[in-house]
């Protein structure tokens, strides 16, 4: 099953993802704070918001997360590109 993202907390889930993405990489002394990303984003969301997130993104998630490779991340591109019927990936710097 697909989760259903509201548009209204799409900002607060996709924060919330870069700070998961950010605390399985980052040393937490390295991390900067929620608080302080919320401030430079345009999410209209809490640090409440972004705790209560977490729990449900890793609750459907089940807990199972992982780092992806460059080639897994170059393989889901690809893939969501054959659905789109775009077969080719332009990997060159815009001029």
């Amino acid at each position: 099953m697909r989760p259903q993202v509201q548009l209204k907390y799409l900002k607060c889930v996709a924060l919330t993802c870069i700070h998961i993405a950010v605390k399985m990489v980052a040393e937490d002394e390295l991390a900067p704070h929620i608080a302080d990303v919320i401030n430079m984003s345009s999410a209209n969301c809490s640090v409440a918001d972004v705790v209560r997130m977490e729990m449900i993104i890793l609750n459907k998630l089940k807990w199972d997360v992982n780092l992806a490779t460059p080639l897994q991340f170059l393989q889901l591109v690809s893939k969501s590109r054959k659905r789109c019927g775009q077969s080719v990936i332009n990997l060159e710097y815009p001029k």
